[in-house]
């Protein structure tokens, strides 16, 4: 027999499997003499590809046995980091002597080697799997002979070592990208080849270029895709409007944010005699010009979204269709596909056709626009009236949305105003008017027709998912809100309508938004899948995305999937092979659809950090938004900026940090600081390159810990795991140097 690799790990998977050495696995096997050397090779190579894994005695056994996991390495800016796995189980804390030779953002094979009690499991790092592919950005210098990188992201805390020959000609200070990195048994130091030199920190713009670097976005199209972009008309041919539900004499307008640029969604609504509505969300026809296996559809797929950081967009679409040929711009006509639904005074549609569609947008109005007009714009004026009625109609579809258990999350988020040279001027917090969520319930029941539609249908196709919470997240949650005085089940959790109703019930309390931030931080990630298992934060059975084609892949894909069933359910085959393929797509949409929104986030904390470093020494409000063993995380009151406040600088007490309820105990004092405690702080240092800002605590709501608590927490933290401040140091001890 000359077993494979499929038959060695169905060997091994089986319950009474024990570990064995290559010698007895190839008798248990049947190997032939013949075969062994050949079978010695492969077990080796499944060693070297983290299929199997080596265990004491040389004995070889699967990674997922005996103790083993794989993950991808999250590094922490104090050297140490955690594995996080792909199951529910709770991330592997590595500490800084156990992390070998991983980086941030390596796939990585841990050896758990138990719990630490109350805390995350601890492991080590036995064998890199496979280095990140994200490169590296940092300064370059010079020290003698030696060139080395110090990276920007303070998670990957080593000192990347340059060979002159792969310096590219940077000069000491200037900001690089690093790839190729590397980290062999015999180096002290990682190594890796610089790639592309950005330029000095003081040049414009290099913060943000540095981010597009760092999360390697695609920055400009190729000169191949512009030009076959130039070669579609601007204008609609006649051969397009064939067959097409002419809707160009109808009461048609968009809404959207003041500085859009591009549109790719408009409405119109008319009431009917018994007072249903007959709703119409017109979406751009981009699969139109964008046809499947063409050069602008292949970087589409590759994008999966366009990316909306702080100063500039990286669209998914050249900018001749984002913002000509395929934005819905008044007073043009433009190809679209129209779903038309009646709807019945009680939110029930009755009745939605789905069609090729073409039409000549009206009016182009602003949320701040739309939302002036419904308070006082003219009765005579047929706009107004239409805005009046699709905010009735909105209202009572927002309604009946939260009766079924969905959520209406509505935290503002942080605006940052950037002068004509990039530099912030100032920062204030997004508001969210009647006209946004007019927008927002017009579309969700869109989508929410389209996706019952082709689920009726049984075909294959994307939908937009949302997991139940569950896990560590959700026993950490409930956890966390005993902080508060709550006590939830997780029956309560992960039925969205009962934890929308305990929302509803804090509502006004000074914990809701705190509160309401640690749920959406517990809660899984919405993502594109093919299995259709609902969306949980929406409370919907079905649901897809269907509105966006101008700036998601996945919707593009629905418009083109509507065309091909509208004209015949495919074979069989033709359908499993579309399923296959839509598999793979929802799975690069939903990755790129992640990094780009750490994109974005890291993108306004650029511009925060930096709009902050003039203000070192001025004291501002806050509340506690996370606490961890290093220190309080707070969030600015006014800007959402959030900063840490190191535990090494209250030198007033020694604090124990208490990992369940999320907060830091005083040893001598027992006073408490936890989340959604309202603090003043003194700003004492802020870094736009490392996006950091550092804080002083000057004063905080702090509370008494009961005696009960005490005992509850010294059972769950045993005193061994106390973090002492660094001021109070045990004499004769030296800070490690790094």
């Amino acid at each position: 027999m000359r077993p494979t690799r499929q038959s060695i790990l169905t060997f091994m998977g089986q319950t009474e499997y024990r570990p064995m050495r290559i010698r007895d696995l190839s008798r248990a096997l049947k190997v032939r003499q013949d075969a062994y050397r050949d079978f010695r090779r492969l077990v080796v190579e499944m060693v070297d590809d983290g299929e199997l894994v080596e265990l004491r005695r040389k004995r070889y056994g699967l990674p997922g046995k005996g103790g083993f996991v794989t993950g991808q390495v999250c590094g922490h800016r104090g050297g140490f980091g955690f594995v996080s796995v792909e199951s529910d189980d709770p991330d592997v804390y590595i500490a800084e002597k156990a992390m070998a030779r991983a980086l941030h953002g390596d796939t990585v094979m841990v050896r758990v080697l138990g719990r630490r009690r109350g805390l995350n499991p601890e492991g080590e790092i036995v064998k890199v799997l496979e280095r990140s592919k994200e490169p590296i950005i940092g300064a370059f210098h010079r020290r003698g002979k030696n060139r080395y990188v110090l990276p920007d992201d303070g998670r990957i805390h080593q000192t990347i070592l340059i060979d002159p020959q792969d310096d590219a000609g940077a000069a000491p200070g200037q900001k690089v990208v690093v790839g190729d990195t590397s980290w062999s048994s015999n180096q002290r130091y990682p190594s890796g080849k610089i790639t592309d030199v950005l330029g000095y920190p003081d040049d414009p713009d290099l913060d943000i270029l540095s981010l597009i670097r760092q999360y390697d976005l695609p920055l400009d199209f190729s000169a191949l895709v512009l030009a076959e972009a130039e070669q579609i008309p601007e204008t609609v041919p006649d051969d397009m409007i064939a067959d097409r539900l002419d809707l160009r004499t109808h009461r048609i307008f968009t809404i959207d944010p003041a500085t859009a640029r591009d549109f790719d969604d408009a409405v119109s609504i008319e009431q009917l005699p018994d007072h249903a509505y007959r709703l119409g969300v017109h979406i751009a026809d981009v699969s139109a010009y964008v046809p499947e296996g063409s050069l602008i559809d292949r970087e589409a797929n590759y994008r999966g979204t366009s990316v909306y950081l702080v100063d500039r967009v990286l669209p998914m679409l050249p900018h001749r269709l984002t913002n000509r040929i395929c934005s819905l711009n008044p007073g043009v006509d433009r190809l679209t596909v129209s779903v038309i639904m009646e709807i019945k005074a009680d939110g029930e549609v009755r009745s939605y056709v789905i069609r090729e569609s073409i039409i000549h947008s009206k009016r182009r109005l602003t949320y701040e626009e739309a939302h002036t007009l419904i308070d006082t714009g003219p009765d005579d004026d047929p706009v107004v009236r239409d805005l009046r009625l699709l905010q009735n109609l909105s209202r009572m579809l927002l309604e009946k949305r939260l009766a079924q258990g969905g959520f209406d999350f509505d935290l503002p988020e942080p605006v940052v105003v950037l002068d004509k040279n990039g530099k912030p001027t100032d920062i204030h917090l997004s508001e969210r008017l009647d006209s946004h969520r007019l927008v927002e319930e017009c579309m969700l029941m869109a989508n929410q027709v389209v996706a019952r539609h082709l689920a009726l249908q049984d075909v294959p196709a994307i939908y937009r998912i949302h997991p139940k919470p569950t896990g560590e997240k959700l026993t950490n949650l409930l956890t966390t809100l005993i902080g508060f005085g709550y006590t939830l089940s997780p029956a309560d959790v992960t039925h969205p309508k009962k934890l929308q109703q305990f929302l509803a019930s804090i509502q006004g309390h000074d914990d809701y938004r705190i509160i309401n931030t640690l749920i959406v931080r517990a809660m899984q990630k919405a993502q594109y899948a093919v299995e259709n298992i609902g969306h949980y934060g929406l409370a919907f059975e079905t649901y897809t995305h269907f509105t966006s084609p101008i700036r998601r892949y996945p919707d593009l894909l629905i418009h083109r999937l509507l065309r091909i069933y509208a004209a015949g359910i495919p074979a069989t085959d033709q359908l499993d092979q579309m399923e296959r393929s839509l598999h793979k797509a929802a799975a690069i949409s939903s990755r790129r659809e992640k990094i780009s929104e750490e994109a974005e986030r890291e993108s306004i904390k650029i511009k925060q950090a930096e709009f902050m470093e003039d203000k070192v020494g001025q004291e501002f409000d806050g509340v506690v938004s996370g606490v961890i063993s290093a220190g309080v995380f707070v969030e600015l009151t006014d800007t959402l900026t959030d900063g840490l406040i190191p535990v090494a600088a209250m030198e007033d007490d020694y604090y124990i940090f208490d990992k369940d309820r999320k907060q830091l105990v005083g040893k001598r004092t027992r006073l408490v600081l936890g989340l959604g405690a309202n603090v003043r702080v003194r700003l004492l240092r802020a870094d736009r390159r490392l996006r950091q800002i550092d804080f002083a605590l000057i004063k905080a709501d702090w509370r008494k810990q009961s005696a009960a608590e005490t005992r509850e927490m010294k059972k769950r933290t045993p005193e061994s795991k106390n973090h002492r401040n660094k001021s109070k140091r045990a004499p004769g001890r030296r800070r490690k140097r790094r």
